[in-house]
């Protein structure tokens, strides 16, 4: 029996809120205040740190664990096994690490923990460098290779979460595709919403000769 975990999501698409209420029906779900929770975080950090959205973000996770979703993901596969880990994050791109999906397995969880205390030192200018400091490694030049770190800890490539990004660079979706991201700031071509069709019905193998 999979355990019901707690799903914190941030959307204002009406969309997208009944596709995670569905998703996740058996789950614990909550809608938060992204707003509230950035103003919560300036009565620690100061409101010109250039981590503030993500120290918002990492500092709800850190008091409640669980699943974090901010913006419009669309999953069409299970990511029950996920849940095993004590953490994971996801690339956005080829360079950039991203906020949109975090998991917890527990509050107070450690990876965080460094995460906070490295965005409280005001020397790092986006997520990925931060990351890069608790892992020990550069994770500007993403390979696009699972990272694990921390014994059970996970750093995944943006073909899990962002395939329609990782199209972009001429790769064809990949089986390993989880959810897809819809950025709000971005469209999505005709040739490309085809393509997205044809993996949520039969799969990212379908789409080879798309």
């Amino acid at each position: 029996m999979v355990k019901k975990i707690k799903v914190s999501y941030n959307c204002s698409s009406k969309k997208f809120e009944e596709k995670y209420k569905a998703f996740f029906e058996e789950d614990e779900i909550v809608k938060v205040d992204l707003d509230e929770m950035i103003s919560k975080a300036k009565k620690e950090i100061s409101e010109n740190n250039p981590l503030l959205r993500e120290y918002a973000i990492f500092k709800y996770l850190y008091d409640n664990g669980g699943l974090f979703l901010d913006g419009n993901f669309e999953f069409i596969k299970s990511i029950n096994s996920f849940y095993e880990h004590d953490f994971f994050i996801g690339f956005a791109d080829d360079k950039y690490l991203a906020t949109n999906i975090i998991w917890a397995s527990v509050p107070k969880n450690a990876t965080i923990e460094k995460v906070l205390d490295i965005i409280r030192q005001e020397k790092c200018d986006n997520i990925t460098d931060v990351f890069s400091q608790v892992v020990g490694t550069d994770l500007n030049n993403n390979y696009n290779y699972v990272l694990k770190f921390d014994t059970n800890s996970f750093i995944y490539p943006y073909d899990y979460f962002y395939p329609i990004d990782y199209e972009k660079i001429g790769k064809d979706f990949s089986s390993n595709v989880k959810a897809i991201y819809y950025d709000n700031k971005k469209s999505v071509p005709a040739r490309k919403r085809t393509k997205l069709g044809i993996t949520k019905k039969y799969g990212p193998t379908a789409c080879e000769y798309v």
